[in-house]
């Protein structure tokens, strides 16, 4: 049972890294660019600190902060050779084995840290996490070249990014959820009322009133009745009349 969840969780990684390399975004630090007192972009960037999305609520966001600087530590803050950016992680794997041991403790620290959120991490996500850390360990055994494939891997980093699109998703289900809660009762959902005007039929009018006279049954499921409307005779001001028949061929 264990081999089978393992080798799902594997597969999930793969196909995540496959669709996009999150390991290779910084976890903590973002780039802006600057603009002029004129209002325009000067070509140069600067790097921030990433802001928490509003969405998340006090404690989450806490918590992502915490994780973020965790995996940055870890994975980004030293230097950058050859285009690879190196951190604690990577320095402190040089020691064989032994600092492999701490690197991993160093790892699951960061994963205890996204087990703190509110209502905690769901275990296919958690598992997925483990992964991350026990196959970047693996890496990091091999002398030298592991240690520079765990500079490229950055299993912190991933489960940074990881923690930050469930928290997304989580807030943006609870929000849908309160808002479906608290809308008074009989109120449909606006987006239910666009499906209904796509599947209804449209009643149409007639360009000529007396083709479609008595014939099919209006929206409202009653049957159509044709208005008709009797001019006034020319040089009176009498307005014109109205009847629910149409005045006959030939009538005044």
């Amino acid at each position: 049972m264990s081999a089978q969840i393992f080798e799902m969780v594997a597969k999930r990684v793969l196909k995540d890294t496959a669709r996009k390399n999150i390991n290779s975004k910084d976890p903590y630090f973002e780039e802006v660019a600057v603009y002029g007192r004129d209002g325009r972009p000067t070509g140069r960037v600067k790097k921030q600190k990433k802001g928490i999305p509003r969405i998340l609520s006090q404690h989450d966001g806490k918590v992502l902060k915490k994780v973020r600087r965790q995996a940055y530590r870890l994975d980004m803050s030293l230097f950058n050779c050859c285009g690879i950016r190196f951190g604690w992680s990577s320095v402190i794997g040089i020691v064989p084995f032994i600092g492999d041991v701490i690197d991993l403790f160093l790892a699951y620290r960061v994963v205890t840290s996204c087990c703190s959120i509110e209502g905690g991490l769901p275990e296919s996500l958690k598992y997925r996490m483990f992964f991350n850390i026990l196959l970047d360990f693996g890496i990091g055994l091999i002398p030298f070249v592991g240690d520079i494939a765990d500079a490229v891997f950055r299993a912190n980093t991933r489960n940074a990014w990881l923690l930050e699109e469930y928290l997304i998703k989580k807030a943006e289900t609870e929000l849908r959820l309160r808002e479906e809660k608290e809308r008074p009762n009989g109120q449909r959902p606006v987006l239910a009322d666009l499906k209904d005007l796509d599947s209804e039929p449209v009643p149409t009018k007639s360009f000529w009133p007396s083709w479609g006279r008595g014939k099919g049954p209006s929206h409202d499921g009653q049957l159509n009745q044709e208005i008709g409307v009797t001019e006034p005779e020319p040089g009176t001001s009498r307005p014109p009349t109205y009847s629910e028949q149409a005045p006959q061929a030939g009538g005044t």
